[in-house]
């Protein structure tokens, strides 16, 4: 059975699921309900803003009906009733389109009716409204953005694995407007034998309701009470921090 990737509610607190190839939807209480499949490559980007619109973050196949450029998708209870974005990186064909382009995270602000979305391996934020019309396209400065990682091919041309590099791997709309993007930077990679470990740096990057960069975020900065900063919650905006024996929420600063 696919593993779940993506987990988001509705407003009225039901609670949908991604496994790569299916939505379920449970009842707030948990009752499995039903399940779609719309034929895509789904990734771990999901935003509901009611049942009969749920955005999906993936790829549709090549040769299909649907763009396989489109990297968001909106599903009805008819299946997907349209597609919209492009992939990021534009130049990028074959295995190497499929190993950069497979990722891309979600995030919704119900209260201005707006979708984010950002990808795995290139610092740009998109936003679109519910309808699918870009609103506006965000980069960070020039000091805050992110590496691209190297694609290489350990068994031919027909075979492509991204290196060990920066990373983005969450967005989120935050309660008091404005947004933050979540990545790890790849600060040196250490050798055990035959394997390299990479040694990773977490950060969160603040934008406020302008859309504008505020501050990053690492280091002692990501902690609260001796609590280690985990991630956000996605329906409050609000942030998850870890100790030893308990899960803390409280607003980020």
């Amino acid at each position: 059975m696919p593993s779940i990737v993506g987990l988001a509610t509705d407003p009225a607190g039901e609670i949908y699921a991604v496994d790569g190839l299916h939505v379920h939807i449970y009842t707030a209480s948990g009752s499995y309900e039903k399940s779609i499949t719309p034929g895509l490559n789904l990734g771990q980007g999901l935003v509901v803003a009611d049942p009969q619109h749920i955005f999906v973050a993936g790829r549709a196949p090549r040769g299909g009906i649907v763009s396989h450029s489109a990297t968001i998708f909106e599903l009805g209870s008819g299946g997907t009733s349209r597609s919209f974005s492009d992939v990021f990186h534009k130049d990028r064909t074959g295995m190497d389109d499929m190993v950069l382009n497979k990722e891309s995270y979600l995030s919704l602000d119900r209260k201005r009716k707006l979708i984010y979305q950002v990808p795995q391996s290139l610092y740009e934020v998109r936003v679109f409204g519910f309808n699918g019309n870009l609103v506006s396209t965000i980069v960070p400065p020039q000091e805050y953005r992110i590496r691209i990682p190297e694609v290489r091919r350990p068994m031919g041309p027909d075979s492509a694995v991204t290196q060990a590099s920066d990373y983005l791997f969450d967005i989120v709309s935050l309660p008091e407007g404005g947004f933050a993007v979540l990545g790890d930077i790849q600060v040196s990679v250490e050798q055990h034998g035959s394997v390299s470990v990479p040694k990773l740096d977490r950060f969160v990057d603040v934008y406020n309701a302008k859309n504008e960069f505020v501050r990053r975020l690492r280091g002692s900065s990501l902690m609260l009470n001796g609590a280690y900063f985990i991630g956000f919650d996605q329906t409050t905006g609000e942030a998850f921090f870890k100790t030893d024996d308990a899960v803390l929420e409280a607003r980020l600063q």
